[in-house]
């Protein structure tokens, strides 16, 4: 009921790194155990960045802003080259 949700895979995989939603806002949730095994380099870099954040099925609370997506881009990246 107005709730829309935006699931970018990885490629070949029925899985991603995250889910996008709508619910009075906009929320970003993380799955860590995709991090852990598709980005582990980058999940680094979000744990200092956004200490105790990334874990399963939560919603980030911290602002998103350029340097977290960047970072987010950079999972996607990672898995993708890790995958090759």
């Amino acid at each position: 009921k107005g709730r829309w949700v935006l699931n970018p895979r990885l490629p070949g995989q029925g899985r991603g790194l995250v889910t996008i939603w709508n619910d009075g806002g906009a929320f970003v949730s993380p799955q860590r155990s995709v991090f852990q095994t598709e980005a582990p380099r980058t999940l680094a870099h979000l744990d200092e960045r956004l200490p105790g954040e990334i874990r399963q099925n939560n919603y980030l609370t911290s602002p998103i802003d350029q340097d977290v997506l960047a970072l987010l881009t950079d999972a996607y990246m990672e898995a993708r080259t890790s995958e090759s």
